[in-house]
């Protein structure tokens, strides 16, 4: 047995939570790939386990699918809508775990083939409940299945934190928050790339506007230069300067961008053991832009009139908007355009006579 967190759903239509709960029972959100990488399960695979750790773990995974599959049952069963979301967890839990022993330019990859069925068992139950969708739902109805992210494999973190502590920009609080009124530069919480100046143009900035240029050449160096302590590796494929980038229709956060090297999940929060560096068996990673194609979510149209069945077009997060305004037959807010990658997707209607 392992403990979960409480959670309540919010909101339920009508105050039916109750009914609700007794329809689709206990709310199953993960399937605890902490546990499974403490051990709690068996010995895990990469520790010369014999495979029925991770059999655990796909059960409870299954479990976790069931779950959503039931939700969906119920919402399409008693709550018709114009637009509906369903999420599934499966793939992303399942891929945090395996994805770096998959990935040929992570060292973890294992050429054995058990970790891609290990994978293609995750698939499988998302296959199932795509399915279980298309099955309660009329040949018209528009289906698309996307996720809003791919993942890399990686070994190690870096807690660039905790470097930028090191070296004297950074202070942490005694509960291990950034503390602004006493740090120049820090790595965003949000882990998406972005290192940013607190600048005095903030609220609680510290650093005058006329150091900042300064300031980020010697971050930028400081990340480009330094090597993990414990592999000799360089931590970073580049820093980019953010004001030298020229980025269309596109909402740019930060002073600098870090991409980093091959094999390494970047985290914002303090390390847990003081080291900047340290090794991942969570070898599956995103947040941040490393330029591989793997880091690209996927899109389809599952179903629906129009549609293009097998093709494939590339396209950003950015035009699901007008791509849910265009099913709904809605003009896009704001004056966001229509966006003609997706209009690929769909044959055009014809021309009424």
């Amino acid at each position: 047995l392992y403990v979960t967190g409480v959670y309540r759903l919010s909101p339920v239509p009508g105050g039916e939570a109750d009914g609700f709960y007794r329809s689709t029972g206990a709310f199953q959100g993960e399937g605890c790939g902490r546990y499974y990488r403490a051990g709690s399960f068996g010995t895990p695979l990469y520790h010369g386990g014999d495979g029925a750790a991770e059999r655990l773990f796909l059960q409870l995974l299954g479990g976790v699918t069931d779950y959503f599959q039931r939700v969906y049952e119920r919402c399409l069963r008693e709550y018709p809508a114009d637009l509906t979301v369903f999420y599934l967890p499966t793939i992303d839990e399942a891929s945090h775990e395996w994805l770096g022993f998959v990935d040929e330019e992570c060292r973890m990859y294992d050429p054995s083939g058990r970790y891609e069925e290990l994978l293609a068992s995750a698939y499988r139950d998302c296959d199932r409940a795509v399915g279980g969708i298309l099955d309660r739902v009329s040949s018209d109805t528009p289906v698309v299945v996307l996720s809003d992210h791919g993942m890399v494999g990686c070994r190690r973190n870096v807690y660039l934190n905790t470097l930028l502590e090191s070296e004297g920009f950074l202070t942490f609080t005694a509960e291990g928050d950034i503390d602004l009124a006493a740090t120049e530069v820090f790595y965003h919480p949000a882990e998406n790339g972005a290192i940013c100046i607190n600048s005095d143009e903030f609220t609680q900035g510290i650093v005058p506007t006329s150091r900042v240029k300064t300031l980020k050449v010697e971050i930028q160096r400081l990340l480009e230069h330094y090597r993990d302590p414990q592999t000799d590796e360089p931590i970073a494929a580049r820093v980019d300067d953010m004001d030298a980038q020229t980025v269309k229709n596109s909402y740019v956060y930060g002073d600098l961008f870090f991409i980093p090297g091959s094999g390494y999940s970047v985290k914002a929060l303090a390390s847990p053991t003081g080291r900047v560096s340290e090794e991942t068996f969570k070898s599956g990673t995103h947040h941040f832009n490393t330029g591989r194609s793997m880091m690209n979510g996927i899109y389809f149209i599952a179903n629906g009139p129009g549609a293009l069945k097998g093709k494939r077009q590339t396209l950003k997060n950015l035009d699901i908007l007008p791509l849910i305004c265009t099913l709904l037959r809605i003009p896009a807010p704001g004056g966001i355009p229509e966006s003609s990658a997706l209009l690929q997707l769909f044959s055009k209607p014809k021309e009424p006579s």
